[in-house]
């Protein structure tokens, strides 16, 4: 089932046309790649799909229901969650307390904090340090655990993988197939799929705003890239 259904989706910034007439679909299930130099459109196509920017035009589907003329508050409650560039920690508040501001905005049980320490062992054993002293993979650790606590039905992710150390790297990318495997839509926004190639299920080639390339696995995805960008 396709849990998410991006058809047709424009992003401008005034005159500026970021993303255009841009199409995808997203599986339970499954981690979708969407690839491309930086300035691609990635980061638009995301922002105009959760609604933090108006699109204009296009239809965001959210298990067959029309979300479009939701604000971005309402599709998150519907379980669609973005993971931003740049982590957006609270940077004064302990580990524990960025996920239970979390769980209080979202009427979550107290089990969710416990559970989010128990996925990531390493943010347990800081889970009274401040949010700005964690090291970049931590962070990045913290905002995936906080991002999944609402159990959302698609996860997009710009760029996760952005300044880790390798080990890091392992764990979120494990994290990202048990959690498909759960059953989620996981969908990852990446300049090169170098790292991500052996987790992906299908993907698409973005550039300049355009979808210009779609591919049914990372290493068909590999090539589509490649052929797109004339290696």
């Amino acid at each position: 089932m396709t849990t998410l259904s991006v058809s047709s989706l424009s992003v401008r910034y005034g005159s500026v046309v970021a993303v255009s007439d841009a199409s995808i679909a997203c599986p339970a299930g499954s981690v979708t790649a969407l690839v491309g130099p930086n300035g691609a459109g990635k980061s638009s196509l995301f922002l105009g799909t959760i609604g933090a920017i108006k699109a204009v035009g296009g239809v965001i589907e959210l298990d067959g229901e029309d979300v479009s003329a939701l604000d971005a508050n309402a599709r998150t409650r519907r379980g669609l969650v973005l993971v931003p560039q740049g982590r957006q920690v609270f940077s004064h508040l302990t580990v524990r307390e960025n996920l239970c501001v979390v769980a209080d905005s979202m009427r979550l049980p107290q089990d969710r904090v416990e559970e989010a320490l128990d996925r990531f062992p390493i943010l347990r054993s800081r889970q009274n340090l401040p949010g700005g002293v964690l090291s970049g993979g931590e962070q990045q650790m913290l905002a995936l655990a906080r991002a999944i606590m609402g159990r959302p039905k698609v996860l997009l992710l710009d760029e996760p993988l952005l300044g880790l150390a390798p080990q890091v790297i392992e764990a979120v990318l494990q994290t990202l197939h048990e959690l498909a495997g759960a059953g989620m839509a996981v969908v990852v926004a990446e300049p090169s799929i170098r790292l991500i190639r052996s987790q992906i299920t299908r993907g698409y080639v973005v550039l300049r705003g355009r979808v210009v390339g779609t591919a049914g696995s990372g290493d068909e995805l590999a090539e589509e890239y490649s052929r797109r960008m004339g290696m």
